[in-house]
């Protein structure tokens, strides 16, 4: 009711201030029309008077051409020239002008527009002139005085312009033409007062719009323009005057303009005001009326005020009234939905441990029906009443009833119940003594975080232990040395042939060979503490040994191996998959964990050099070797940093004319306290510590260097290990060689091994391929001794085949082996490869390979490996002085 009887006050009010502020505007309205037309009707009342004034000095011009034409009235052209050169006229001309302002001078043309006189004097070269617009006026016989352009006079420097009037004969005929030069200026100067009212201005134009004359004159357009077209000038001219409103060429503001046409001639006047200028008392007005009614409405509003903060109180105090009713009634429904909303179970027991009230998920959360659980009821009865249902945790019903009751009530706990389910109970004490609890189903969650758990901790493929478990595993293990245990055992275990057998069979055959041999591995090793997937092909096994137990470790890693060595069935094909094991048994507990997996990683390593299949145990003096060969690692790489390599050559001849074909390149290293370190030794732990890169591009850069002092026929051969082909940068190596050295790249050969193209990666064969259409040569070395090559010639067209030292040692005896090697040249000869064999030491085999079509050799019979201080070797004299022949 209060606030009805408010909201009308305020509508009546707000009425009432749309009408004052309705009818303020209607009179402002009516004010800014009123004074916008007595601006109107001062400017036309101006124009008026400016227009009657030029008028009577265009009179004025009017008759003093009246006067020259009276001066030089004739019958005849000639007499009329006669009359006007008559130094008589020029005096009357000049007393014509000089009795009028607004002229600046007076001149007079014969009928060819030749100037007779001029009331300032003719000068010589005027006789000869012709004014073209005298001539025009003749040809076209046009009476009518004209209005030229305006111009600056030649004699004052003022703006004049010109009106021409043709001078007519007793019969008719046009004799000539006077000609006045007024200054517009004059016509209008008169009324410049206007200019000095603010805001005031008046100007002289032609009807075309051409501008004579302006006051003030502080403009953008000047006199002698003309208006432009899209101007309401020109409609208002055709309507023979009035006033408009307009945006001034002149000074670009907003004018109110009076036009009006100068009776009988060709010109017009206006007089402006500036429009702001003409509304200037009507904003005073305008302001002084806002400002009282914005007074008004200020009081208004003040009133208003007051009287909404009355209406306020009242209705605050009968909202207090109203709410206080509502409050328990709507206080118990939110409760109520609140308490039945939750996904929580929830019960409140008072502070002497019964019921004051639970919502229903509570009963459902323990296979209750709804409304079981009343107030009033005590917590034993209500736990009496869950267990009768089959549902507790613990051992039995009467343990779980004695456990709840005798916990603290303000722990957090999760009960497993019996039937699987976790639940999370909450307990808050309140002020009055009570106690609310929560009970909340997180089954899920918990599975949900043990799968995580186990999925952190287990390989995704195998579900064996992955390394993170493994390390922890082998850390517990270690920590009960001396006490549950004597010993641990630590068993790393490697596939040997699995990647061949996962490329040829593909990914879905490899996993499923190391699924099975995780399922092997447990069943090998059913007293593993932990059996585990490290990655890739290795596992791993850890083994907690008792003092007196009787188990054997070696024996146990030998029947491991021996299990994962069993033929696999994949997809109808029989695969074979060998491994190696290498075991280490700690009995340090001081020893970390990383020094546990090195030493078994160790034996590992060494069983792995004794071929597949093999276990070996560690033994100290593994650890030591590795202690050297890190040692050695680091003396390579000061060796190749330093220069401190050499290689040696061993030439290829052609075996037709026993000319040097290519030298082959052999690094050798010869360690400052070790002497002479075998090629095998160095370049494979070059490979094993990643410094195969390195040492690859110091033999390219020393061979080209090198090469590049030979004669031009000779090239050279250089060795390229797998690993450092796959190195991602090998073509730019080569290239960079060839450039520096400026060896020529067709005397360059690169000799790859068949583990190369058996690996068939793309990479690497499409780097070949790039390097082969440089220019450098491609040899397959070893070519025979692996079950692959003979698909790649197919694949992969290489320059040269090096038959393996193996075939031509027996080729003079052995017809098996002649006939692979006469097999091998056809072979090659189908593909237009050049075939070299290697490891020809005699000269039996020397004649066997040449019968057979060998065209390039190798071996001791021409030569051994050697630096070339002294030169390239003389090939026929080493055969000659070994074989005791000549060679034809």
């Amino acid at each position: 009711m209060l606030g009805s009887s408010f909201r009308r006050i305020v509508a009546v009010s707000a009425i009432a201030a749309f009408v004052v502020a309705g009818v303020s505007a209607v009179a402002l309205l009516k004010l800014r029309d009123n004074a916008l037309a007595e601006a109107r009707n001062s400017v036309a009342n101006l124009s008026a008077m400016l227009a009657e004034q030029v008028q009577l000095s265009a009179r004025a011009i009017d008759f003093a051409i009246n006067e020259t034409e009276a001066a030089v009235a004739a019958d005849t052209p000639a007499a009329f020239a006669s009359i006007a050169r008559a130094p008589r006229t020029a005096g009357a001309l000049a007393i014509i002008a000089d009795r009028r302002d607004a002229i600046d001078h007076i001149e007079i043309f014969d009928a060819q527009g030749r100037r007779l006189a001029c009331s300032r004097g003719l000068a010589d070269h005027d006789h000869a002139a012709h004014d073209a617009e005298v001539v025009q006026m003749v040809a076209e016989r046009d009476m009518r005085a004209r209005i030229g352009l305006l111009r600056v006079s030649e004699a004052t420097g003022e703006l004049v312009v010109d009106m021409t009037k043709p001078v007519m004969g007793a019969g008719g005929e046009i004799l000539g033409a006077v000609r006045v030069h007024v200054k517009p200026t004059a016509l209008v100067s008169t009324y410049s007062p206007i200019s000095a009212m603010a805001g005031r201005s008046y100007a002289l134009f032609t009807r075309d719009g051409r501008v004579l004359a302006r006051y003030p004159n502080r403009v953008s357009l000047s006199a002698g323009q003309v208006l432009p077209r899209t101007s309401p000038f020109y409609e208002t001219v055709a309507a023979g005057g009035g006033v408009y409103e307009t945006i001034s060429a002149f000074d670009a503001k907003a004018r109110l303009i009076s036009l009006r046409a100068v009776p009988f001639s060709d010109l017009v006047v206006t007089v402006t005001t500036l429009r702001s200028s003409a509304l200037a008392h009507w904003r005073e007005q305008a302001v002084a009326l806002a400002l009282a009614t914005a007074l008004a409405f200020v009081i208004a509003g003040f009133l208003i005020r007051a009287l909404r903060d009355q209406f306020r109180k009242l209705a605050v105090k009968e909202a207090a009234l109203r709410a206080q009713s509502q409050a328990l009634e709507l206080s118990s429904q939110r409760f109520a939905v609140a308490l039945e909303s939750m996904s929580q179970g929830l019960v409140v027991f008072d502070k002497d441990a019964r019921v004051v009230v639970s919502n229903a998920r509570y009963a459902s959360l323990y296979r209750l029906q709804p409304g079981s659980i009343t107030p009033g009821m005590s917590a034993r009865e209500v736990l009496e009443l869950r267990a009768g249902h089959g549902v507790f945790a613990g051992a039995s019903p009467a343990a779980y009833k004695r456990d709840a009751l005798s916990r603290r009530f303000t722990d957090r706990r999760v009960d497993v119940l019996n039937d699987g389910r976790s639940i999370l109970i909450n307990h808050a004490v309140c002020a009055d003594g009570g106690l609310v609890v929560t009970h909340e189903d997180i089954t899920e969650r918990e599975q949900a975080s043990q799968r995580i758990a186990h999925m952190a901790m287990h390989d995704d493929l195998t579900a064996l232990a992955n390394r993170a478990l493994f390390l922890h595993t082998i850390a517990q293990l270690r920590s009960e040395i001396g006490r549950a245990y004597g010993a641990i055992a630590v068993i790393l275990l490697d596939l040997d042939d699995f990647k061949p057998v996962n490329d040829c069979h593909g990914h879905a055959a490899g996993d499923s060979i190391l699924r099975a041999c995780a399922a092997r591995l447990v069943a090998a090793a059913p007293h593993a503490h932990v059996v585990a997937r490290l990655g890739g092909d290795e596992f791993a096994i850890a083994i907690g040994l008792p003092a007196l137990g009787d188990l054997d470790p070696q024996a146990l890693a030998t029947h491991i191996v021996a299990s994962v060595g069993e033929p696999y069935l994949w997809q109808r094909h029989t695969l074979e998959i060998n491994a190696c094991a290498g075991v280490a048994i700690i009995d340090d507990a001081d020893l970390s964990t990383d020094d546990i997996l090195r030493r078994a990683d160790l034996a590992l390593y060494a069983a792995k050099a004794e071929g597949a299949g093999v276990c070996r145990m560690f033994e100290l003096h593994m650890e030591l070797e590795a202690l050297t060969q890190r040692a050695l690692a680091a003396d390579l790489a000061k060796a190749i940093a330093e220069d401190g390599l050499e290689l040696a050559y061993q030439p290829v001849v052609d075996a037709d004319t026993l000319d040097i074909r290519y030298m082959e390149a052999l690094l050798r290293w010869r360690h400052p306290l070790l002497g002479a370190i075998p090629p095998l030794r160095f370049v494979r732990l070059a490979e094993e510590t990643r410094q195969i890169a390195d040492l690859g591009r110091w033999v390219l850069q020393r061979a080209c260097r090198d090469a590049s002092a030979w004669p031009a026929h000779v090239g050279v051969a250089v060795n390229v290990s797998a690993l450092q082909l796959a190195g991602g940068d090998f073509e730019r190596v080569v290239r960079e060689a060839l450039a520096e050295t400026g060896l020529d790249a067709g005397r360059l050969e690169l000799e790859i091994t068949e583990t190369v193209v058996l690996q068939d990666k793309g990479d690497d064969l499409t780097t070949l391929r790039a390097l082969r259409e440089t220019g450098v040569s491609i040899a397959l070395d070893d070519f025979g001794t692996g079950f692959a090559s003979m698909s790649y010639l197919k694949r992969f067209p290489f320059d040269r085949l090096k038959i393996d030292r193996s075939f031509v040692t027996d080729a003079p005896r052995d017809t098996g082996s002649a006939a692979i090697v006469a097999a091998t040249i056809q072979l090659a000869s189908a593909y237009h490869i050049e075939v070299t064999a290697e490891g020809v030491e005699t000269y039996e085999q020397y004649q066997a390979l040449r019968a057979a079509g060998v065209k390039l050799m190798q071996g001791y019979l021409f030569g051994r490996p050697a630096a070339l201080a002294d030169g390239l070797p003389e090939i026929d004299t080493a055969i000659s002085i070994s074989s005791g022949h000549r060679v034809a």
